[in-house]
């Protein structure tokens, strides 16, 4: 995904959960990289953090039509 692409994606995520609620600078989403399996880590685009399962249901339409 290039750079403008992946400010759109983020640009839409936003759209759904809020400001607040996305994190998506490189210090923000370190943590996001691995979870118990530390020797296989990807850096996400982005991290949401959702309140509802509408939100949810949403982000995951969103992503899915983003392939």
């Amino acid at each position: 995904m290039n750079l403008e692409s992946k400010k759109s994606f983020i640009s839409k995520l936003t759209k759904i959960v809020g400001d607040d609620f996305v994190l998506s600078t490189p210090e923000e989403i370190i943590a996001y990289e691995c979870d118990g399996l530390t020797g296989y880590r990807v850096k996400p685009i982005a991290v949401l953090l959702p309140d509802s399962t509408s939100e949810v249901s949403d982000i995951i339409r969103l992503c899915n039509k983003h392939n």
